[in-house]
């Protein structure tokens, strides 16, 4: 069950701003659940985690600079609970992105706050701060050419911590073709 409410506003022709409020109630919720912690080993199994509820409220907003330069930045806080009054595993409280692009060239930050690996709250995974860049050349009427580097400065980014530190992408380039109308 869940509820959302949002409005979009655009104060002037540059200008455009997105504002939502959720809350929503899963009974019956799904899950890893701890069911032994020893040094040696971590036993979990799929079970019933009882209910969770998540509320928050998302932010984005855009501005157009001339005719080539565009920002755009977006936020979202999540206050998840299971029903134990433990956050869920994978779920950071904070997020946030900021993107500027000149014409077809631009460049994204993405930033997550701390979550945890695990349905007690006891395996903590770092936020991470990593940086993007991307480009597109059109090499005809309905094709683009795009190359793009993820977590270019190579961050270390934190995924599972149960109880060894798994990480996740490193630095990954890729280029491709785009087809579109």
């Amino acid at each position: 069950m869940g509820a959302e409410i949002g409005t979009d506003l655009t104060p002037s022709a540059a200008v455009f701003l997105r504002l939502n409020a959720f809350r929503n109630r899963i009974d019956g919720a799904v899950g890893n659940v701890t069911l032994s912690v020893t040094p040696q080993l971590i036993t979990r199994q799929r079970r019933n985690f009882g209910s969770s509820r998540s509320r928050g409220a998302e932010i984005d907003f855009e501005k157009t600079l001339g005719a080539r330069w565009t920002i755009n930045a977006g936020w979202l806080i999540t206050d998840a609970r299971l029903s134990t009054g433990n956050r869920p595993p994978q779920v950071p409280r904070h997020q946030a992105t900021l993107q500027a692009r000149f014409m077809s060239l631009g460049a994204q930050l993405r930033w997550s706050a701390m979550q945890f690996d695990d349905d007690l709250n006891q395996l903590a995974l770092r936020g991470y701060f990593v940086a993007d860049v991307f480009a597109s050349k059109a090499i005809g009427s309905h094709v683009d050419a795009i190359v793009a580097v993820e977590n270019l400065f190579d961050r270390g980014v934190e995924t599972a911590a149960t109880p060894v530190i798994t990480l996740g992408q490193p630095r990954a380039a890729r280029i491709g073709l785009r087809f579109h109308q």
